[in-house]
């Protein structure tokens, strides 16, 4: 790893249920500056692999773009609409009619087709916001223990049980919460003002292996990662940190 300076975070991952990899050894969040001065960060997501983001600041042509080079609202608009047609839909009838009225997101013209253009590992698959806990998110989370306790109990090993797992023991403390969060979540780490707007990407795509996948489906007696072991490639994180350079080069390039 080439990084030299910058915030490294281990363990805040638990990885005991894993098959046993590099990963054990890596961090589970790398942040650093690039030296075209952009802030880089790498974490480690849901699925065991790890996720690239790269950030840049408000008076950058990117700035509030989705991934897609349309503006966020547009981006936003159109998968709600996407998810309450689904919804909605009638299984009697085509599916392509399901889209039919969904509104349009169109390209911005010029800084929005040279985004498309960016090449990272899987493509740009995020655009956003650094997260900055609030009093009332972690209020709206300790709200959501019911629910994801009941939930739990019929899916032992589904989203709730792991978020129960990660969060029950830090939720009743704000302070504790909140490092919580920013140690697991996209943003600086500072103490001043974030405005950061974040590209990211991730290595989760066909032919990446998931550590974290690979554990849950040997518990619930599947066979991933097993049939095509010699197709599935870990990209660890000499990897990521190669394409967050890439991708920062190129976002630096645009300005």
């Amino acid at each position: 790893m080439l990084i030299a300076e910058g915030l490294e975070l281990q363990g805040i991952v638990d990885k005991t249920s894993w098959p046993r990899g590099e990963w054990d050894l890596e961090p589970d969040k790398v942040f650093w500056y690039d030296e075209t001065k952009l802030p880089c960060l790498i974490i480690r997501g849901f699925v065991g692999a790890l996720n690239g983001y790269v950030g840049v600041p408000i008076y950058h042509p990117t700035y509030g773009l989705s991934y897609d080079g349309e503006t966020q609202y547009d981006h936003d608009e159109h998968f709600k609409a996407f998810r309450k047609q689904m919804r909605n839909y009638d299984r009697s009838k085509p599916i392509l009619e399901a889209f039919n009225d969904l509104p349009s997101k169109p390209i911005v013209p010029g800084i929005g087709e040279k985004l498309r253009n960016i090449r990272v590992h899987g493509g740009l698959t995020f655009a956003g916001p650094s997260m900055v806990p609030t009093k009332e998110m972690w209020e709206h989370a300790k709200k959501s223990i019911d629910w994801n306790q009941k939930q739990a109990i019929g899916y032992p090993h589904g989203d709730s049980a792991e978020w129960l797992k990660e969060w029950l023991p830090v939720i009743n403390d704000y302070k504790t919460w909140s490092d919580r969060v920013k140690a697991t979540s996209i943003c600086l780490h500072s103490e001043e003002p974030d405005e950061t707007w974040w590209f990211g990407f991730d290595a989760a795509h066909s032919g990446d292996r998931c550590p974290k996948i690979e554990a849950l489906s040997s518990v619930i007696g599947l066979n991933y990662g097993r049939t095509y072991e010699l197709d599935i490639v870990y990209r660890n994180i000499d990897y990521m940190e190669g394409e967050c350079r890439s991708l920062a080069k190129q976002l630096k390039e645009l300005e």
